[in-house]
């Protein structure tokens, strides 16, 4: 399957959780906020929404700093 992760495309060999992927990329889902196909996604549902072929995705990291 083939999906749109921050303007890129990538393959995916089976159907993840965007936990899953967002924990692949090597980032921690408590620290990223998640555009799924368009629309703002809540943390909670990190865990149970499967990526389908087609979707577009947009991480977004958080960064302390001031």
């Amino acid at each position: 399957m083939t999906i749109t992760v921050n303007g890129k495309k990538r393959e995916l060999d089976e159907a993840v959780t965007l936990a899953e992927l967002v924990k692949s990329i090597g980032l921690s889902e408590k620290h990223v906020v998640i555009e799924y196909n368009l629309e703002p996604l809540e943390r909670e549902r990190y865990e149970s929404t499967r990526v389908k072929d087609g979707d577009n995705i947009e991480i977004v990291t958080m960064m302390a700093g001031g």
